[in-house]
């Protein structure tokens, strides 16, 4: 059993009755009663939260009158152990960092259960996921002055970043694609979201460590549609197995530059986003595509309720860890008018939380290989408007067609 830091328990009571105008801010943004492992630490810093809430003074005089005479002598051990608030901060952390490996040890503890009583593997898969989401926490980023902010913006200014590049250079223009954005990428069936994605992933894996959650289709398809489009090859050859001599010679000789491109293709049928964001994790990517959002599993009563809460738990993974997503979203709504963001009906929560909102349009719905439009519905950075996109069948590969970006 891994045990609590009393000493850092024991300094934050005492730093809070010393100064608790200074010390309570930081420790209710940080901590929880249940981060103190010590009952009566824990009680003391409930009483505490209790009294800030109310915005009533904390001393030992109203603290002890709501806990009671008995925890007295643990609150006057903890003022008198604590001569100074300088190092609030760091008691703060250390206590914050010890809770979170003891509900790891103790998720590992129920992982181990899981797997004794031989559980399925999507419990255990679970299960895993849970040890490491113990160790979330809020961010840490720094409140700007305007100072700071106008001194930051000229040194952004000298020192442009680079956004993230889709291959597609008007989009890029237009919606400045960044790390822990979420963005949604919807279309109808057959409409080409898939063949889109991939395309977007091999020009980001030549930067970014990506990663592609595949939920209903498997690895090998995914590689055959990748190398259609990377070494332009036919797509239907690789389906009907009729590669010719004539053909290897460009798959080949493209070997060397697809082996650095970084990107992996996870078989993720039946996973949860804490299952994504655990593996996300392990594999240390910066982008993750998921195709598709509604498949993930998670609870609800309807898919509505479902959709909702997954959409909330990408968004907060994106902005949490500072990944960017980019999940794959079905239109629900029929007919062969171009969509927007109404059409995405699953759940109204997708359009609050997305960043950006990419629709992908058949314009001739009778026709697969005909032109899409790629239409900005949302863009929290830039405009809104359409793509026209030309759509290559054969080789599952979208190019811009040099139009005028036309703007929503």
């Amino acid at each position: 059993m891994i045990g609590c830091n009393i000493q850092a328990e024991q300094a934050v009571i005492g730093d809070i009755l010393l100064d608790a105008d200074k010390v309570m801010p930081a420790a209710v943004y940080k901590l929880i009663p249940d981060d103190f492992g010590q009952a009566e630490y824990k009680t003391l810093f409930s009483a505490c939260l209790s009294l800030y809430r109310e915005g009533k003074p904390i001393d030992i005089v109203t603290l002890i009158s709501m806990v009671g005479e008995e925890y007295k002598p643990c609150a006057v051990m903890a003022a008198q152990a604590t001569p100074t608030i300088s190092n609030y901060e760091y008691y703060i952390e250390a206590v914050l960092e010890s809770s979170q490996k003891r509900k790891a040890w103790a998720a590992s503890m129920e992982l181990i259960e899981t797997i004794d009583e031989n559980q399925d593997i999507n419990t255990c898969q679970q299960a895993a996921a849970q040890i490491l989401s113990c160790f979330d926490q809020k961010t840490n980023a720094a409140d700007v002055s305007a100072v700071e902010g106008f001194m930051q913006f000229v040194d952004r200014m000298e020192n442009p970043k680079s956004h993230i590049k889709t291959g597609f250079s008007k989009l890029d223009s237009f919606t400045y694609l960044d790390k822990g954005d979420y963005i949604v990428i919807g279309g109808r069936p057959s409409s080409g979201k898939t063949a889109l994605t991939l395309q977007m992933m091999v020009n980001m894996a030549k930067t970014y460590e990506v990663a592609y959650f595949s939920l209903e289709t498997n690895p090998d398809k995914i590689f055959d549609r990748v190398l259609s489009t990377y070494t332009h090859t036919p797509l239907s050859k690789i389906k009907q197995y009729q590669i010719g001599e004539d053909d290897w010679f460009p798959i080949t000789i493209c070997y060397d530059d697809f082996s650095k491109l970084r990107f992996t293709v996870v078989p993720a049928a039946g996973y949860t986003v804490d299952m994504i964001r655990a593996k996300a994790m392990q594999l240390q990517a910066d982008i993750i595509f998921i195709d598709y959002l509604s498949l993930i599993q998670g609870p609800g009563k309807s898919l509505y309720e479902k959709v909702t809460g997954i959409s909330m738990g990408l968004h907060i993974l994106a902005q949490q860890h500072g990944i960017t997503v980019i999940a794959l979203s079905q239109l629900n709504r029929d007919g062969k008018n171009a969509p927007d963001m109404t059409s995405l009906r699953e759940s109204g929560q997708i359009e609050q939380d997305a960043d950006c909102i990419l629709l992908l349009h058949n314009v001739d719905p009778d026709t697969p290989s005909s032109d899409r439009d790629l239409i900005i519905a949302k863009n929290k950075e830039g405009r809104t408007g359409k793509i026209l996109l030309c759509f290559d069948g054969q080789y599952q590969r979208f190019s811009e067609v040099e139009t005028r970006y036309q703007e929503g």
